[in-house]
């Protein structure tokens, strides 16, 4: 059996009496719909892809657009053909002397140009993931630092303006930063003594006490870092602190309780600098509203950290 492509006649809209494309078609077959192979057209001819002429037919007849894989001579990119068609106004099949009548033209009609466009507005531009959030970024060339160190919290909003420029304590940033002071405070309160900061240690896991020191130290370096004239904390390592599987429980409980020790001692520090009037207000000066907002959330999170562990009441919101 002999697979017959029949083929139709459609006519220009731009030259619809003197330029016409045929375009190859399958016919029906069961269940298998009826298939546009290809058209004559220049567009079909230059990028193997369909054409308005191919689009136009299969939403009159119901039948599929089947675009073949591009060739060597197709060039993927789109291109502009300057006397291509720009639209089709008549049918015809090349198997019939008659001419076919229009058919559900309200739902495509390639003559229609008053379609509304969709406005393109101007995107912002994003910084790389590495350098979007405080907790990545890289060390600001105004950080005066003695020693070396691996970790940097400084913002790249950040710019050098003088003093004066800075937002002031009263703003936003020294709102933000009352608030993560509270949270803070609550936490130094509730390890101030000995047998709580056993209770943390004996309910919390090293995984957790691990993220405890870390945020701990992360806060102290963007005090640290925001303050001229102080050194910078260097990071601790842990070894064996991703995989503790190996440890005996003797060995875990030391594990944990260095981690603690350590978190718990960069949280008094902070609470010593900020309690300085110089260290407090450079803090604010230096810090955007992103940068102290992820003070204040770290802080938060501190608490949560207590809370987990049953050091802290958790807060209920009355409604």
């Amino acid at each position: 059996m002999v697979d017959k492509h029949l083929q139709f006649q459609i006519d220009s809209f731009s030259q619809p009496r003197s330029l016409s494309y045929r375009v190859t078609y399958k016919q029906p077959n069961g269940v298998a719909e009826g298939r546009l192979l290809n058209c004559k057209c220049q567009h079909f001819i230059k990028t193997g892809s369909g054409c308005v002429h191919m689009y136009y037919l299969a939403q009159e007849y119901k039948y599929l657009v089947v675009e073949k894989v591009p060739t060597i001579q197709h060039n993927n990119a789109p291109i502009y053909i300057e006397d291509s068609d720009s639209n089709v106004e008549v049918v015809h099949n090349s198997d019939s002397a008659n001419t076919c009548k229009r058919r559900n033209t309200s739902i495509f009609s390639p003559c229609r140009s008053d379609f509304p466009k969709r406005s393109r507005h101007e995107q912002s531009q994003y910084p790389n993931f590495a350098t979007a959030h405080p907790a990545f970024l890289t060390e600001s060339p105004q950080t005066s630092a003695p020693g070396p160190s691996n970790l940097s919290m400084v913002d790249t909003q950040v710019v050098d303006h003088p003093l004066s420029e800075k937002r002031q304590y009263t703003g936003m940033v020294g709102k933000e930063l009352a608030s993560g002071m509270v949270s803070l405070q609550r936490a130094l309160e509730a390890l101030k003594k000995l047998k709580d900061r056993k209770k943390m240690a004996e309910m919390s896991s090293s995984a957790t006490m691990n993220r405890f020191q870390e945020v701990c130290h992360t806060l102290l370096r963007m005090v640290e870092e925001r303050s001229p004239g102080l050194s910078q904390t260097l990071p601790s390592t842990f070894p064996g602190v991703d995989d503790t599987s190996r440890m005996s429980r003797s060995q875990l409980g030391v594990l944990i309780n260095e981690l603690q020790a350590v978190g718990w001692g960069a949280l008094k520090q902070i609470d010593r600098l900020l309690k300085a009037d110089k260290h407090s207000k450079a803090f604010v000066a230096n810090s955007t509203e992103l940068t102290m907002g992820f003070f204040k959330e770290r802080c938060y999170e501190i608490v949560g950290m207590l809370e987990e562990a049953a050091i802290l009441a958790a807060r209920v919101q009355l409604r």
